[in-house]
C-alpha cells in the first residue's frame, strides 16, 4: 500500500509542478508521430468544438474504483471524491484493515497521510503554482479525463490560440501553446474526437525520468494507468474506476491523531520503498 500511497504523490506532484514531475512528452509532434499533421484554420475550430462539447459544468463527482495492478487476491479499493476546484480527496482501503492511506488537497496545500506506518506530509501548493501556474481544477482534469490548459482550466472551443493540435492515428495531439523550450516542464495530450484522453504524457529535465498517464475507457467505467521509469526502476500502478458519481456529497475529511507523525517529503518517500 505504500506504493500507492507514492504514486498519488506522483500524480499530484506531476500536475502541480513539483521535483517529482519526471513525466516524459513529445516536445513536438514529430517526436510523437511521424504521421502527425497539423491542424489550423475552420478545421481545427471544428474539432475543438466536438472535442469539448461533452465537457459539461459540474459541481461533485465522486469515483469508485480498484487497484488491479497490486497483486493481492483481493485489490484494495479506491474511493475519490472532488468539488470543483476546491476540494480532492482519495481514500485507499484493505478488507479488514479498513482504511490505509489519504490524500486531501484543497487550493492551498496538500496532506497525504500513510496510515500504516502513521505517517504523513503536509505541503503548501503556494510554491507549486508560482512555478508551473498550474490550479487545482487542473489536476481534478487529470482524473476525469480531460484535456486543460494549466492556469486556464478545461479546453474550450474557443482556445484555438492556446493549443497546437495535430492529427495523430485515430485521434489527436493537443499541445498547449507557449511553453517554453528551457521550461521546467512541458506536457501535452492524446485525445480522442469527443474529447476524452487517451495519454496524458508530461516532461522534465530536472531527472532522468519517463512517465505516462493513460486512459482506457471499456466497459461502463474507466481505467487509468501510471508508468514511470526513472533511473532504471520502473513502476506501474492501474486502477480501474466505475462511471463516476456526479453530485455526490463525499466523505468527512480525516483527523490527524497525535499518535501520526510528521514527516519531510524525502522521507515519507523513502518510506515507500521505491
Amino acid at each position: 500500500m505504500n506504493r500507492f500511497v507514492l504514486a498519488i504523490m506522483l500524480v499530484c506532484a506531476m500536475v502541480l509542478g513539483g521535483t517529482c514531475s519526471v513525466f516524459a512528452v513529445p516536445s513536438s509532434p514529430d517526436s510523437a508521430s511521424a504521421e502527425a499533421v497539423r491542424i489550423e484554420g475552420k478545421l481545427k475550430a471544428d474539432i475543438l468544438k466536438a472535442m469539448t462539447a461533452d465537457y459539461k459544468d459540474w459541481k461533485t463527482v465522486e469515483l469508485n474504483g480498484r487497484i488491479t495492478s497490486i497483486k493481492f487476491f483481493i485489490k484494495p479499493s479506491v474511493k475519490l471524491f472532488m468539488k470543483r476546484g476546491e476540494s480532492l480527496m482519495i481514500s485507499v482501503r484493505v478488507p479488514l484493515k479498513g482504511e490505509v492511506a489519504r490524500l486531501e488537497a484543497d487550493k492551498d496545500s496538500v496532506l497525504v497521510v500513510n496510515k500504516l506506518n502513521n505517517t504523513y506530509v503536509r505541503e503548501s501548493l503556494e510554491q507549486a503554482s508560482k512555478l508551473a501556474d498550474i490550479t487545482l481544477s487542473d489536476l481534478q482534469d487529470v482524473f476525469i479525463g480531460r484535456v486543460f490548459i494549466a492556469g486556464k482550466g478545461t479546453l474550450t472551443k474557443k482556445d484555438g490560440k492556446r493549443a497546437d493540435l495535430y492529427a495523430d492515428g485515430d485521434g489527436f495531439l493537443v499541445v498547449p501553446s507557449g511553453q517554453p523550450e528551457d521550461s521546467m516542464f512541458r506536457y501535452g495530450f492524446n485525445a480522442y474526437r469527443d474529447g476524452r484522453v487517451s495519454l496524458l504524457m508530461v516532461s522534465s529535465f530536472m531527472e532522468d525520468a519517463f512517465g505516462q498517464i493513460g486512459y482506457d475507457y471499456s466497459g461502463n467505467g474507466f481505467g487509468m494507468e501510471l508508468l514511470v521509469e526513472r533511473k532504471a526502476k520502473r513502476f506501474r500502478l492501474a486502477v480501474d474506476f466505475d462511471a463516476p458519481k456526479w453530485g455526490a456529497k463525499g466523505f468527512n475529511p480525516i483527523e490527524i491523531g497525535n499518535g501520526m507523525r510528521q514527516v519531510s517529503v524525502h522521507e515519507f518517500i523513502k518510506q515507500t520503498k521505491f
